[in-house]
């Protein structure tokens, strides 16, 4: 055979490894493959969002390892509840659970969550930092969605008191007076510019030194703050809630003083018992994992409702076979019966007496990934904790994933099916990283029989 894989098949461009929550790609949201983890999530989300009591009415906190979705998944609920009804419609439609299906609609018939994203620790290191972070994200949000509102954040204050002066501050001598001012900036215009574009360090700085006289400045707390927000969003008919979805939370946790920050944490989730305001917080730890003392953890999980995410294996193949790209679809059919003949039993043994004819045909259509190969694929998304070297990436490495394979390949008999050997030699590095004995007792059968 002379063509080469990569002529009748490929990889989509749309496809992200990684989902960004603060950086969205058009409708990419909508390629998610709907699971029943994601259904118990959703189910949790609108448990809080519909509770009757204040201990039922509480801020979520998601945990997962690495590579599973979560951020995917926090996507498709932070558009199912916002966005427009026919935005979601469709893909509501398709939910296979009618229950779930006619109460996600009947909810988005009397509640829109305005969405605020946040992610990592966006420069935060102690506690006005969270607050002014959290600021600037719902700024954010509320430019990106076109709504203005009067409710000014603390950058605005300060804004405002430089240009309107009512203390009659000389602001060119204050700025050569301050070393902390004039390292940054060189003028009032300069200083000016600094706040609009949301420069924490600036307003931090004047913050300090408005503990001198110099200046008079004072600002509200968060929490009061966000309910000034949502008050306003509701007068407006924007929203009836706001939830603040905070990916990658984990380098929050693991900053030194983030009991502290924990404890501003619990503020605005108290919110969400007779606010409307909520927290829906991504981490691959739970707080106890974190670096918080034992009674600041017990604390933050009384607040929030604990969700758990993980991939399933039958999600893995949802996702690869949506990477892959049929260029010639009727030639890639072809060849697949022609290869894959002799196969059935094994896919049926790899589906289990469970697994349908959908499942089944999930598995075949992943040609020319070997059904064994994609079968153990779901171990290594569920085993290594880590986005730079997960599945998804090895299908778009073109040095030793699927993407080289897909070039070079057929080639002679051993060439038909991309095998295990594909996924050893692209993963190994990760094997001999994390310090799993059961990944060492392997490596080292690897290294004895290398020859």
């Amino acid at each position: 055979m002379d063509i080469k894989y990569n002529e009748i098949i490929g990889l989509n461009d749309y496809f992200q490894p990684a989902y960004d929550l603060t950086d969205e790609v058009g409708n990419y949201w909508k390629q998610f493959i709907t699971n029943d983890k994601f259904f118990d999530v959703l189910r949790g989300v609108l448990n809080s969002l519909e509770g009757q009591r204040p201990d039922e009415k509480k801020s979520i906190w998601l945990r997962g390892t690495y590579g599973t979705g979560k951020s995917h998944a926090t996507a498709v609920i932070k558009h199912l509840l916002f966005d427009q009804e026919s935005e979601i419609e469709e893909f509501i439609g398709n939910f296979g659970d009618t229950q779930l299906k006619s109460r996600m609609l009947n909810l988005r018939n009397r509640l829109r969550v305005f969405p605020v994203i946040l992610k990592g620790t966006s420069n935060i290191t102690d506690n006005r930092t969270f607050a002014l972070s959290i600021e600037k994200a719902v700024k954010r949000a509320l430019k990106q969605n076109n709504i203005e509102i009067s409710t000014k954040s603390d950058f605005e204050k300060m804004i405002h008191q430089i240009e309107t002066n009512p203390w009659h501050i000389n602001w060119e001598g204050v700025i050569q007076e301050y070393p902390q001012i004039n390292m940054f900036v060189k003028d009032e215009e300069d200083l000016l510019k600094k706040l609009r574009n949301e420069d924490l360090d600036i307003l931090k700085n004047l913050e300090d030194i408005s503990s001198n006289g110099r200046i008079h400045f004072s600002y509200s707390e968060i929490s009061n703050w966000l309910k000034e927000v949502i008050e306003e969003l509701r007068e407006q008919g924007k929203a009836d809630s706001l939830m603040i979805y905070w990916d990658e939370f984990t380098s929050v946790l693991e900053l030194p003083n983030s009991g502290v920050l924990l404890t501003e944490l619990q503020n605005i989730a108290e919110l969400s018992v007779n606010k409307g305001i909520y927290l829906f917080m991504v981490s691959h730890r739970t707080p106890s994992q974190a670096k918080i003392t034992r009674e600041d953890m017990e604390k933050v999980l009384g607040r929030f409702r604990m969700l758990d995410y993980s991939m399933e294996p039958l999600t893995t193949y949802h996702i690869v076979g949506a990477a892959i790209k049929k260029k010639d679809k009727s030639t890639w059919e072809s060849l697949k019966d022609e290869k894959s003949y002799g196969m059935d039993n094994l896919i049926r043994r790899i589906v289990g007496t469970e697994g349908g004819v959908r499942d089944y045909n999930l598995l075949e259509n992943l040609f020319p990934i070997h059904p064994y190969t994609a079968y153990l694929s779901t171990f290594i998304v569920r085993n290594i904790g880590s986005t730079e070297r997960s599945i998804f990436e090895f299908l778009y490495d073109e040095e030793r994933g699927f993407s080289k394979f897909i070039k070079e390949n057929p080639s002679g008999i051993n060439g038909v099916f991309l095998t295990a050997d594909y996924l050893w030699d692209f993963f190994m590095e990760e094997f001999e990283r994390i310090d799993y004995q059961r990944f060492s007792s392997i490596l080292n059968k690897y290294k004895l029989h290398i020859q």
